[in-house]
Protein backbone atom coordinates (compact mmCIF):
# COMPACT_ATOMS: atom_id res chain seq x y z
CA UNK A 1 0.00 0.00 0.00
CA UNK A 2 1.05 3.44 -1.21
CA UNK A 3 0.30 6.96 0.45
CA UNK A 4 -0.19 9.98 -1.11
CA UNK A 5 0.44 13.48 -0.70
CA UNK A 6 -2.99 13.96 1.68
CA UNK A 7 -2.10 10.65 3.25
CA UNK A 8 -4.91 8.88 1.71
CA UNK A 9 -4.19 5.67 0.94
CA UNK A 10 -3.28 4.38 -2.98
CA UNK A 11 -3.61 0.70 -3.21
CA UNK A 12 -1.35 -0.98 -6.12
CA UNK A 13 -4.31 -2.80 -7.43
CA UNK A 14 -8.20 -2.17 -7.24
CA UNK A 15 -8.70 -5.49 -5.76
CA UNK A 16 -6.77 -4.52 -3.11
CA UNK A 17 -8.93 -1.73 -2.16
CA UNK A 18 -11.47 -2.32 0.73
CA UNK A 19 -15.05 -2.09 0.58
CA UNK A 20 -16.64 1.13 0.90
CA UNK A 21 -18.75 1.84 3.94
CA UNK A 22 -22.26 2.74 2.88
CA UNK A 23 -24.63 4.03 5.55
CA UNK A 24 -27.88 2.82 6.03
CA UNK A 25 -30.90 4.53 4.16
CA UNK A 26 -33.54 6.04 6.13
CA UNK A 27 -37.32 5.53 4.82
CA UNK A 28 -37.48 9.71 3.87
CA UNK A 29 -34.37 9.65 1.69
CA UNK A 30 -35.77 5.99 0.49
CA UNK A 31 -38.97 7.49 -0.56
CA UNK A 32 -37.39 10.62 -2.28
CA UNK A 33 -34.57 8.53 -4.61
CA UNK A 34 -37.28 6.51 -5.40
CA UNK A 35 -39.50 9.31 -6.81
CA UNK A 36 -36.83 10.69 -8.49
CA UNK A 37 -35.69 7.90 -10.13
CA UNK A 38 -40.13 6.34 -11.17
CA UNK A 39 -42.00 9.57 -10.36
CA UNK A 40 -40.84 9.57 -14.74
CA UNK A 41 -41.34 6.11 -15.81
CA UNK A 42 -44.46 5.59 -17.73
CA UNK A 43 -43.73 2.51 -19.88
CA UNK A 44 -46.40 0.09 -17.83
CA UNK A 45 -49.20 2.54 -18.19
CA UNK A 46 -50.42 0.86 -21.27
CA UNK A 47 -50.89 -2.27 -19.77
CA UNK A 48 -53.00 -0.88 -16.88
CA UNK A 49 -54.98 1.13 -19.87
CA UNK A 50 -55.07 -1.65 -21.90
CA UNK A 51 -57.39 -3.62 -19.49
CA UNK A 52 -58.79 -1.57 -16.58
CA UNK A 53 -62.37 -0.16 -17.15
CA UNK A 54 -63.32 2.75 -17.48
CA UNK A 55 -65.33 3.50 -14.59
CA UNK A 56 -65.51 2.00 -10.92
CA UNK A 57 -63.27 1.24 -7.96
CA UNK A 58 -59.69 0.79 -8.26
CA UNK A 59 -57.51 -0.56 -5.64
CA UNK A 60 -53.62 0.01 -5.77
CA UNK A 61 -51.45 -2.29 -3.27
CA UNK A 62 -47.86 -1.02 -3.09
CA UNK A 63 -48.60 2.25 -4.58
CA UNK A 64 -45.78 3.92 -3.20
CA UNK A 65 -45.45 7.97 -4.54
CA UNK A 66 -49.08 7.18 -6.57
CA UNK A 67 -47.28 7.20 -9.76
CA UNK A 68 -50.00 4.99 -11.18
CA UNK A 69 -52.78 5.63 -8.75
CA UNK A 70 -52.73 9.37 -9.68
CA UNK A 71 -51.88 8.72 -13.50
CA UNK A 72 -55.28 6.34 -13.41
CA UNK A 73 -57.39 8.17 -10.98
CA UNK A 74 -60.37 10.15 -12.36
CA UNK A 75 -64.04 11.84 -11.88
CA UNK A 76 -65.43 8.06 -13.01
CA UNK A 77 -63.06 6.08 -11.78
CA UNK A 78 -61.84 6.72 -8.44
CA UNK A 79 -58.77 4.89 -6.75
CA UNK A 80 -57.45 4.13 -3.15
CA UNK A 81 -53.92 3.71 -3.10
CA UNK A 82 -52.14 1.50 0.34
CA UNK A 83 -48.79 1.51 0.97
CA UNK A 84 -46.42 0.51 4.59
CA UNK A 85 -44.74 3.79 3.66
CA UNK A 86 -45.52 6.93 5.42
CA UNK A 87 -43.04 8.76 3.69
CA UNK A 88 -44.07 7.11 0.49
CA UNK A 89 -47.37 8.25 1.21
CA UNK A 90 -46.26 11.63 1.87
CA UNK A 91 -45.19 12.65 -1.49
CA UNK A 92 -48.21 10.58 -2.86
CA UNK A 93 -50.40 13.07 -1.22
CA UNK A 94 -48.39 15.95 -2.69
CA UNK A 95 -50.26 15.26 -5.67
CA UNK A 96 -53.27 16.74 -4.76
CA UNK A 97 -55.28 13.88 -7.36
CA UNK A 98 -58.94 14.51 -5.82
CA UNK A 99 -59.84 11.09 -6.63
CA UNK A 100 -57.23 9.50 -5.36
CA UNK A 101 -57.61 7.89 -1.29
CA UNK A 102 -54.40 7.38 0.37
CA UNK A 103 -54.51 4.21 3.22
CA UNK A 104 -51.25 3.94 5.30
CA UNK A 105 -51.65 -0.18 6.02
CA UNK A 106 -49.82 -3.60 5.56
CA UNK A 107 -50.16 -5.34 1.64
CA UNK A 108 -51.30 -8.77 3.23
CA UNK A 109 -54.55 -7.61 4.66
CA UNK A 110 -55.32 -4.01 3.98
CA UNK A 111 -58.02 -2.46 7.05
CA UNK A 112 -60.68 -1.90 3.67
CA UNK A 113 -64.11 -3.01 2.96
CA UNK A 114 -66.37 -2.92 0.01
CA UNK A 115 -66.46 -4.31 -3.34
CA UNK A 116 -63.55 -3.15 -6.29
CA UNK A 117 -63.80 -3.48 -9.83
CA UNK A 118 -59.87 -3.88 -10.12
CA UNK A 119 -56.93 -4.11 -8.30
CA UNK A 120 -53.29 -3.27 -9.15
CA UNK A 121 -50.00 -4.81 -7.60
CA UNK A 122 -47.34 -3.44 -9.85
CA UNK A 123 -43.46 -3.01 -10.33
CA UNK A 124 -42.65 -6.68 -8.86
CA UNK A 125 -44.43 -5.74 -5.29
CA UNK A 126 -46.23 -9.03 -4.98
CA UNK A 127 -42.16 -10.11 -4.84
CA UNK A 128 -41.78 -8.21 -1.35
CA UNK A 129 -43.95 -11.12 -0.06
CA UNK A 130 -40.85 -13.48 0.61
CA UNK A 131 -43.07 -16.51 1.57
CA UNK A 132 -45.33 -18.28 -1.18
CA UNK A 133 -47.70 -18.44 2.22
CA UNK A 134 -47.87 -14.55 2.17
CA UNK A 135 -48.84 -14.65 -1.34
CA UNK A 136 -51.32 -16.80 -1.13
CA UNK A 137 -52.89 -15.08 2.01
CA UNK A 138 -52.32 -11.66 -0.33
CA UNK A 139 -54.28 -13.04 -3.05
CA UNK A 140 -56.90 -14.85 -0.91
CA UNK A 141 -57.67 -11.06 0.18
CA UNK A 142 -57.23 -9.20 -3.21
CA UNK A 143 -60.19 -11.99 -4.35
CA UNK A 144 -62.53 -10.96 -0.81
CA UNK A 145 -62.25 -7.56 -2.04
CA UNK A 146 -63.27 -8.14 -5.81
CA UNK A 147 -66.46 -8.24 -7.72
CA UNK A 148 -67.70 -11.01 -9.15
CA UNK A 149 -65.41 -11.03 -12.43
CA UNK A 150 -63.21 -8.15 -11.25
CA UNK A 151 -59.99 -7.73 -12.53
CA UNK A 152 -56.38 -8.42 -10.73
CA UNK A 153 -53.72 -6.71 -12.80
CA UNK A 154 -49.89 -7.39 -11.39
CA UNK A 155 -46.58 -7.49 -12.74
CA UNK A 156 -43.89 -9.45 -11.44
CA UNK A 157 -40.45 -11.40 -11.75
CA UNK A 158 -39.92 -14.95 -12.43
CA UNK A 159 -36.48 -16.45 -12.31
CA UNK A 160 -36.58 -18.74 -15.06
CA UNK A 161 -36.84 -22.49 -15.46
CA UNK A 162 -34.14 -24.21 -13.28
CA UNK A 163 -31.83 -25.58 -16.79
CA UNK A 164 -31.05 -21.48 -17.50
CA UNK A 165 -31.40 -20.06 -13.52
CA UNK A 166 -28.33 -17.36 -13.67
CA UNK A 167 -26.02 -18.27 -10.69
CA UNK A 168 -23.79 -15.82 -8.86
CA UNK A 169 -24.34 -11.65 -8.43
CA UNK A 170 -25.80 -9.44 -11.05
CA UNK A 171 -24.54 -5.87 -11.12
CA UNK A 172 -26.52 -3.24 -12.25
CA UNK A 173 -26.19 0.49 -12.45
CA UNK A 174 -27.33 4.00 -13.53
CA UNK A 175 -26.71 7.57 -13.32
CA UNK A 176 -29.29 9.89 -12.14
CA UNK A 177 -28.90 13.94 -12.11
CA UNK A 178 -29.80 15.70 -9.51
CA UNK A 179 -32.46 18.52 -8.77
CA UNK A 180 -29.88 20.46 -7.33
CA UNK A 181 -26.83 19.61 -8.80
CA UNK A 182 -24.57 16.72 -9.42
CA UNK A 183 -25.63 13.26 -9.75
CA UNK A 184 -26.76 10.16 -7.80
CA UNK A 185 -24.86 6.58 -9.07
CA UNK A 186 -27.52 3.82 -8.28
CA UNK A 187 -25.39 0.22 -8.13
CA UNK A 188 -27.76 -2.53 -7.83
CA UNK A 189 -26.12 -6.28 -6.45
CA UNK A 190 -27.85 -8.94 -7.20
CA UNK A 191 -27.80 -12.81 -5.94
CA UNK A 192 -30.30 -15.87 -6.31
CA UNK A 193 -29.67 -17.57 -3.26
CA UNK A 194 -28.83 -21.01 -4.49
CA UNK A 195 -31.30 -23.74 -3.44
CA UNK A 196 -34.18 -21.34 -2.08
CA UNK A 197 -36.59 -19.01 -3.52
CA UNK A 198 -34.72 -15.75 -1.78
CA UNK A 199 -33.11 -13.21 -4.27
CA UNK A 200 -31.21 -10.90 -2.20
CA UNK A 201 -30.81 -7.29 -3.44
CA UNK A 202 -28.17 -4.65 -2.31
CA UNK A 203 -29.26 -1.04 -3.82
CA UNK A 204 -26.14 1.37 -3.17
CA UNK A 205 -26.58 5.35 -3.68
CA UNK A 206 -23.52 7.34 -3.97
CA UNK A 207 -24.55 10.90 -4.17
CA UNK A 208 -22.56 13.44 -5.44
CA UNK A 209 -23.08 17.03 -5.30
CA UNK A 210 -21.73 19.65 -7.91
CA UNK A 211 -19.12 22.10 -6.77
CA UNK A 212 -19.66 22.57 -3.07
CA UNK A 213 -23.77 22.05 -2.75
CA UNK A 214 -22.92 19.62 0.01
CA UNK A 215 -21.16 16.69 1.20
CA UNK A 216 -20.44 13.54 -0.65
CA UNK A 217 -23.16 10.12 0.95
CA UNK A 218 -22.78 7.13 0.16
CA UNK A 219 -26.16 4.74 1.52
CA UNK A 220 -27.14 1.73 0.87
CA UNK A 221 -30.57 -0.65 1.50
CA UNK A 222 -30.95 -4.65 1.66
CA UNK A 223 -34.03 -6.32 0.53
CA UNK A 224 -35.14 -9.88 -0.11
CA UNK A 225 -37.46 -10.88 -2.97
CA UNK A 226 -39.02 -13.78 -3.47
CA UNK A 227 -37.92 -15.77 -6.87
CA UNK A 228 -40.59 -18.26 -7.89
CA UNK A 229 -40.80 -19.84 -11.58
CA UNK A 230 -44.32 -18.40 -13.65
CA UNK A 231 -45.80 -22.08 -13.17
CA UNK A 232 -45.48 -21.22 -9.37
CA UNK A 233 -46.83 -17.76 -9.65
CA UNK A 234 -49.75 -19.19 -11.87
CA UNK A 235 -50.35 -22.27 -9.69
CA UNK A 236 -50.38 -19.43 -6.59
CA UNK A 237 -52.95 -17.08 -8.39
CA UNK A 238 -55.32 -20.38 -9.34
CA UNK A 239 -55.32 -21.48 -6.22
CA UNK A 240 -57.02 -18.19 -4.73
CA UNK A 241 -60.12 -18.40 -7.30
CA UNK A 242 -58.39 -16.38 -10.13
CA UNK A 243 -58.54 -17.10 -14.06
CA UNK A 244 -56.36 -15.54 -16.95
CA UNK A 245 -57.23 -13.45 -19.02
CA UNK A 246 -53.96 -12.68 -20.43
CA UNK A 247 -50.10 -12.32 -20.36
CA UNK A 248 -46.87 -10.31 -21.74
CA UNK A 249 -43.46 -10.14 -21.55
CA UNK A 250 -42.48 -6.41 -22.17
CA UNK A 251 -44.53 -3.04 -22.16
CA UNK A 252 -44.83 -3.37 -25.41
CA UNK A 253 -47.44 -6.12 -24.39
CA UNK A 254 -45.41 -8.86 -26.58
CA UNK A 255 -47.44 -12.82 -25.70
CA UNK A 256 -44.75 -14.21 -23.04
CA UNK A 257 -42.31 -16.36 -23.36
CA UNK A 258 -40.52 -18.51 -20.82
CA UNK A 259 -37.23 -17.07 -21.16
CA UNK A 260 -38.92 -13.57 -19.75
CA UNK A 261 -38.25 -12.02 -16.08
CA UNK A 262 -40.87 -10.08 -16.27
CA UNK A 263 -44.37 -11.08 -16.21
CA UNK A 264 -47.32 -8.64 -17.03
CA UNK A 265 -50.47 -10.86 -16.21
CA UNK A 266 -54.24 -10.09 -16.15
CA UNK A 267 -56.74 -12.46 -14.13
CA UNK A 268 -60.33 -12.23 -13.39
CA UNK A 269 -61.98 -13.39 -9.82
CA UNK A 270 -64.06 -16.59 -9.57
CA UNK A 271 -67.12 -16.31 -7.57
Amino acid sequence: MLVGPAMAPIYPDYQDEPEPLFLPLTEERAASLYALEMDGFTDDLPFYRRWLPARGELLELGCGTGRLAAALAGPARRVTGVDISLPMLDLARRRRTPSLHLVCADLLAPPLSGSFTAILIAYNTLNLLTSKEAVRRCLRHCHSLLVAGGLLLCQFHQVGCPTIRRQGKIFQFQILARPQGGRIIKEVLREQLPATAAINIEERYRIRPEGSAGAFEDLSRHTTLLGLPAATWLELFAAAGFSERGRYGSYQLTPWAEPDNMVLAVFSAQK
